[in-house]
């Protein structure tokens, strides 16, 4: 089960970490290690809810996971709902730090 995890898990963050890497280049904004670790965790986190989810509905993995079918939807449904939407506010993020915000409020200012 650990390989069926890792593998999805790392394609997924990588994934994550070369469209994040196209954002920043594209808005001119700085990698930032702190985002690209939360990228990673959220791409297991979605791989993992799914997996649980996929689990109540494909006898193959129900036997890998467990017998509790109504707890692994529960606890799929919200993993997957909470990193993917954590994955979708740390790619949206390169667009609001950038540098044409900062130059805007300098002229603003001067003006």
């Amino acid at each position: 089960m650990d390989k069926a995890l890792f593998i999805p898990s790392a394609v997924v963050s990588l994934l994550f970490i070369v469209l994040y890497a196209l954002l920043c280049y594209r808005n001119k904004t700085e990698f930032d290690q702190k985002t690209i670790t939360n990228l990673i965790l959220q791409a297991f986190q979605i791989v993992c809810g799914v997996v649980l989810v996929a689990s109540t509905f494909i006898p193959d993995l129900k036997e890998l996971v467990s017998d509790l079918n109504l707890y692994i939807l529960i606890a799929g449904a919200v993993l997957l709902v909470n990193s993917g939407q954590s994955a979708i506010s740390e790619l949206r993020k390169p667009g609001r730090n950038s540098n044409k915000s900062i130059q805007q409020t300098a002229e603003a200012s001067a003006d």
